[in-house]
């Protein structure tokens, strides 16, 4: 049988209770879990929404199941024409959702579509993070970006479709019996569904808990809600406030001439596609991220946080590529992921610098670039204006120590595997001197190396800044700024 065209005509040719039923819990608040092809016509898509859902009182559930002993695909219809009007209720009244689907498919993998770029990025984070095989470029017909799709028929137009492999749902059950008796028993669960429910609720969270505003509510400083009372009525919260290191304020810090480090993370990443880089602890609203991949083979592209475009250089070998990416701190980002391809070892890095110029951010951050073979001494580049961050990159068996000029700060590190051929990473940073301070030295000579220049813009106050070690630019005298 084809597919019904729409609700309407389901409901003239089936019947609700022996062909097919709903399920909702009755609520219409501002995040959806739906599962239109529930029960038995993509089974384990509803009993997934159902547990997200579950003991949320926020969260509001819409499932339309399938009920027939056979053929219950002929209950599907298409994302795009679903117009149950419990359902669109439901979306109206939500700004986030989260569509669950089942697709073809014995491997279990989670392909993720949809508009809500952020949610999106975020579950698949977590899924990641979990242990979970995740797909962030699905195929057109399972990509979920139609504006007439259900998922982005809510407040906010976009929503998250999650389309879970055969494989991924089989996996869930017991044995993979995923029929009407172990589907409406809860119990016949297995440890990878609730590893994966976990995984997508803790995505939730972090939408709310990555940077929450706060209000003043009498005695202390507490996580804003919706609306504030400002002594004569209620008005809508800011949409976000920054910490200037005494109290929250409703702006950013103005920048300085030179952007102080605030924190590093970073990681050795082998044998994995898609490696899961948290940012550094402490991370405020307003702070300048700088995040960089060095890949051993291949281009690394960028899968979260979305929205941002990475510089790619050229590689230095046929074997090692470099991409950075740029970009202010807005509370809502979460992890950053990339996607290494079929390289075997990348080494990624996480920085954090406060009181950089946003406004000014370049999409190509990179401003310098040397390259070198057989090298035990990777020169700098003259550093620039406002604060010059270096990344080296060393390609060898042997690298273990290593040793930068004075004059700059050493800020982060990747080694490879002592006796593997991998490459290693290393970050430091000084205020633009306008001159080379030396050079990094390396504990053994290496086959191939890179030295990148990447500036995080300043707001200069207009005064000469004095930089230690610099004879050309600071004269006792006439100096009146010391760093």
């Amino acid at each position: 049988m084809a597919e019904y065209p729409n609700w309407a005509a389901l409901a003239a040719a089936e019947k609700e209770g022996s062909d097919y039923r709903i399920t909702t819990n009755g609520k219409f608040t501002e995040l959806s879990h739906i599962a239109i092809h529930a029960g038995g016509i993509e089974p384990g898509s509803g009993e997934l929404a159902k547990a997200v859902a579950a003991g949320k009182p926020d969260h509001a559930l819409f499932c339309m199941e399938g009920l027939k002993s056979a053929d219950n695909g002929s209950l599907h219809i298409t994302s795009t024409h679903f117009d149950h009007p419990t359902c669109l209720k439901v979306q109206a009244a939500a700004s986030r959702t989260i569509s669950y689907h089942g697709y073809s498919g014995d491997e279990e993998v989670t392909h993720i579509g949809g508009l809500d770029i952020e949610l999106g990025a975020l579950i698949g984070a977590r899924l990641l993070a979990a242990g979970f095989q995740v797909d962030f470029n699905p195929s057109e017909d399972i990509a979920g970006v139609k504006q007439d799709n259900i998922a982005n028929r809510n407040r906010a137009r976009a929503g998250v479709q999650l389309e879970l492999t055969r494989g991924m749902r089989n996996a869930f059950f017991p044995d993979g019996k995923a029929g009407a008796a172990d589907r409406n028993d809860p119990a016949k669960r297995t440890p990878t569904f609730a590893r994966y429910v976990a995984a997508v609720q803790a995505a939730i969270a972090d939408l709310d808990t990555l940077n929450p505003a706060r209000v003043w509510d009498g005695s202390k400083w507490a996580t804003g809600k919706k609306y504030v009372w400002d002594g004569a009525q209620w008005v809508a919260m800011p949409a976000v406030l920054f910490w200037d290191g005494t109290e929250w304020q409703p702006r950013a810090p103005a920048p300085r001439e030179f952007a102080a480090f605030s924190g590093s993370s970073k990681g050795n990443y082998k044998d994995t596609r898609y490696p899961v880089a948290p940012l550094p602890a402490g991370v405020r609203v307003g702070d300048y991220v700088v995040s960089i991949c060095a890949n051993q083979r291949g281009f690394p592209k960028l899968i979260a946080p979305a929205g941002h475009l990475p510089q790619i250089v050229n590689p230095a070998t046929d074997e090692m590529s470099f991409a950075v990416v740029c970009w202010p701190y807005t509370g809502k980002e979460g992890d950053v992921v990339w996607d290494l391809g079929d390289s075997p070892q990348a080494a990624c890095m996480n920085l954090v610098y406060r009181y950089g110029d946003a406004a000014n951010q370049s999409v190509t951050p990179v401003s310098g670039m040397q390259l070198h073979q057989n090298v035990d001494k990777i020169p700098l580049m003259p550093s620039k204006d406002f604060t010059s961050v270096f990344v080296a990159l060393a390609m060898s068996h042997e690298v273990s120590s290593y040793q930068w000029p004075e004059g700059v700060q050493a800020r982060s590190s990747v080694l490879g595997k002592f006796g593997s051929y991998e490459i290693s990473a290393f970050a430091a940073d000084t205020p633009g001197a306008g001159a080379s301070l030396g050079a990094l030295r390396l504990n053994t000579t290496v086959d191939a190396a890179a030295m990148y220049l990447v500036t995080i813009p300043g707001g200069s106050d207009g005064k000469p800044t004095w930089i230690l070690g610099d004879s050309t630019a600071s004269v006792l005298g006439r100096t009146t700024y010391l760093l």
